[in-house]
């Protein structure tokens, strides 16, 4: 059973897609990944972990499809895990890579002092702590970033997080081939 209390049809989401792309109107795509992803999984708990990662997708699948994914698209009232991720989502972060770096833009909104924003990085994400609700935004990092040399600075409340990649180069080794 999906959220809204009916069993999920993905026979109907299929037509619905087929339907989408036969029109060539890709501006719904963004929000119908995160409705089948949502609806597709029963258990609040899951949804609720699932959140961070719905929302690490949204930022790009926007860019690539110019469009804002909804928050929320349930008709239903919103739930506490619901609302904590929407919450979360308040900064809106943009992530791209740019030269050599992966950049992470967000608006920091005025209710929330930038002297409070924390920035932690690790190889493999960076979290973005101050939120006065007490949430966490997480956001994935591409594979060759580096924590050594990130900076992060704000200017007219916008926070700008650099984090430099690797050289992409691509290495080629000879594997060994055993003969039995």
């Amino acid at each position: 059973m999906s959220g809204s209390g009916h069993y999920f049809d993905p026979t109907q989401m299929s037509a619905r897609l087929k339907d989408m792309l036969l029109k060539g109107d890709t501006t719904e795509l963004p929000s119908f990944i995160q409705e089948v992803l949502m609806q597709s999984i029963a258990n609040p708990i899951t949804q609720a972990l699932l959140a961070p990662l719905s929302q690490s997708l949204a930022a790009p699948l926007s860019q690539y499809f110019g469009n804002h994914m909804p928050q929320n698209i349930k008709s239903e009232p919103i739930s506490r895990e619901e609302h904590a991720s929407a919450a979360i989502n308040r900064l809106d972060p943009q992530l791209f890579e740019i030269h050599g770096f992966v950049v992470i833009r967000t608006a920091i909104p005025d209710d929330i002092n930038e002297q409070d924003i924390k920035v932690l990085i690790t190889s493999t994400h960076v979290t973005i702590k101050g939120d006065p609700s007490g949430n966490d935004h997480i956001l994935p990092l591409p594979q060759g970033s580096k924590k050594e040399g990130a900076t992060a600075a704000f200017k007219d409340k916008i926070l700008e997080i650099r984090i430099p990649k690797e050289n992409e180069a691509v290495t080629v080794d000879e594997v060994n081939i055993e003969y039995l």
